[in-house]
């Protein structure tokens, strides 16, 4: 009886997709794979695009979409490394669109360092 009931729930189970997540704890240990990044305590491989317009988090990939910015702007939150995956820079556990000059941002955003600090990340922030 018992090798039935096992052989039942064995047969359950290969026929559901199963859709597994690996937990990771946000720093340069993480078991991500290679491609993939620490999100919020889990592994993804799906790109955030930092900076862009958003109306809700969906629009964001792994990101969340941050609405007091002008038009929504997708960010994520850092590990605690204080790392961001790749295009975004932290900044005060945030990671926001990572930057080299003002064309690199969107339409009413310009690249600005985050503190006064020598080695502050440069981001897009909305034009004052």
């Amino acid at each position: 009886m018992r090798r039935a009931t096992l052989a039942m729930l064995l047969l359950a189970l290969a026929a559901c997709p199963l859709d597994i997540r690996v937990a990771c704890p946000n720093d340069d240990s993480s078991p991500c794979g290679p491609g993939q990044f620490c999100v919020q305590g889990a592994c993804s491989d799906a790109p955030i695009p930092f900076g862009a317009a958003c109306s809700s988090d969906s629009d964001c990939g792994a990101g969340a979409c941050a609405t007091p910015f002008p038009g929504g702007y997708c960010v994520a939150g850092c590990d605690s490394g204080g790392q961001c995956p790749p295009g975004g820079a932290c900044v005060g556990g945030t990671c926001f669109q990572a930057c080299g000059q003002s064309s690199d941002c969107r339409a009413g955003y310009s690249c600005k360092a985050a503190s006064s600090a020598v080695f502050a990340p440069m981001v897009c922030v909305p034009v004052a």
